[in-house]
């Protein structure tokens, strides 16, 4: 069915558009019960706990964490599932670090190298002349770190150069989540017990003996997913940022794009790795206008919206339809199949409709008329739609779909 021309279109496209400002939609809050939100999951623990009182600003979900006598904000139900495997990994670090094998390693690293450690990392300048000079393979794995393109989350020079870093990425993987964790309780914790393996060599097997490895959370429960999450844990920043560079020239993306989502500061190697790998595995034209959408994100929750995007249309891509090309709309990249319908795939926990959103990004459609051979329209939501949206798009001819998480195979 054909898409109507005029009537419709600014006004369903601008909705599309308030992707591109989450965070400012908060015009009529919605609330959720988190409970019901995530039914069978830990929102209770030994020591955390999680708000049943759930915000909705329009687009995302606003969670509330409650642990160790501090308060985290988590927005997306994505990223929630993300942070409460983090929780349970949590746990099991706890029990990691009351095993008499941690402790002796702690005391090890106490007493031994690990005061050489402190201070390669405090005094670099005197303390690391002696690592740099002489030493061919230093570039190799840290350069990255010393000209540019390092994130927020990485590590730095130093404590890459004695294989801190590695020792990070092994027992990540084992915990089951993310290396590059920007959840400062989980970050702390993981980096204590990294500090043990590096300076009094506890081993990942001596740390789990006897401690059964939590679920593998780090990216989701997917096949695909843990192949993004092994590629992290067994590669240096540097290695994927080349691997990255070869899959972006064989998107045909430019290299001014390419190099700013290489070098941009809030993708971790994980955020960039799962938004690029999944974007390599459409086959389909343009998609450099979804990199482009992604260089524009300000911090780190946009960077895992762009990530989950990327991870939605790689899912329709396989196990759906396959897309032709990927067209934009002022900043908002769709899919367009070969039979010409269009294709927005939106990582959305529920989405709100009012007036003030579609005054507010109509003027970002203007360009429809540049998309060539439009015969209709698909919206995939990850999450609900209020009726009041769903009868606004269906009057328009929009095809709505909701909850497509379970279609797509994503968790």
């Amino acid at each position: 069915m054909q898409l109507q021309p005029i009537q419709y279109r600014p006004a369903v496209l601008a909705m599309l558009v308030m992707t591109l400002t989450f965070p400012a939609l908060a015009q009529e809050q919605t609330v959720f019960s988190a409970t019901k939100l995530l039914p069978g999951a830990s929102l209770v623990g030994s020591n955390y706990q999680v708000d049943d009182r759930v915000v909705n600003d329009g687009f995302l979900n606003h969670y509330t964490i409650y642990l160790e006598g501090k308060k985290y904000g988590v927005i997306g139900n994505s990223l929630m599932r993300v942070r409460l495997a983090e929780l349970q990994a949590l746990q099991k670090m706890a029990n990691v670090q009351r095993s008499d094998v941690y402790k002796k390693s702690f005391k090890n690293a106490a007493t031994g190298s690990l005061r050489g450690v402190k201070k390669l990392i405090t005094s670099p300048i005197e303390t690391g002349k002696g690592i740099v000079s002489g030493v061919g393979t230093f570039f190799k794995g840290v350069g990255h770190s010393i000209f540019g393109g390092a994130s927020d989350q990485e590590d730095g020079v130093m404590k890459t150069a004695i294989g801190f870093d590695v020792a990070k990425r092994k027992f990540a993987y084992k915990f089951g989540i993310d290396p590059y964790t920007r959840f400062p309780p989980v970050r702390e914790r993981l980096e204590e017990i990294s500090w043990a393996g590096v300076a009094g060599n506890l081993t990942i097997s001596a740390a789990f003996q006897g401690i059964p490895s939590p679920a593998k959370g780090a990216v989701s429960g997917t096949k695909a997913a843990d192949g993004f999450s092994r590629l992290v844990r067994d590669s240096t920043p540097a290695e994927l940022k080349k691997t990255h560079s070869e899959k972006l020239k064989l998107m045909k993306v430019s290299d001014s794009v390419a190099d700013l989502i290489l070098e941009h500061p809030k993708y971790s190697p994980t955020e960039r790795t799962v938004l690029i790998e999944s974007l390599a595995m459409v086959g389909a034209y343009n998609r450099e206008e979804f990199i482009k959408r992604a260089i524009l994100v300000p911090d780190e929750d946009m960077a895992f919206f762009m990530r989950r995007w990327a991870q939605m249309y790689a899912a329709y891509h396989i196990h759906i339809t396959r897309v032709q090309r990927f067209v934009r709309l002022g900043k908002m990249p769709l899919a367009q199949r070969e039979d010409g319908v269009l294709i927005g795939v939106l990582p959305s926990d529920h989405v709100g409709w009012t007036d003030a959103i579609a005054q507010r990004h109509a003027t970002n459609m203007k360009d429809i008329g540049n998309i060539q051979g439009v015969t209709g329209g698909e919206l995939w939501f990850e999450g609900t739609v209020s009726p009041k949206t769903r009868a606004a798009l269906e009057a328009q001819r929009w095809v709505v779909k909701e909850n497509v998480g379970p279609q797509l195979k994503l968790k």
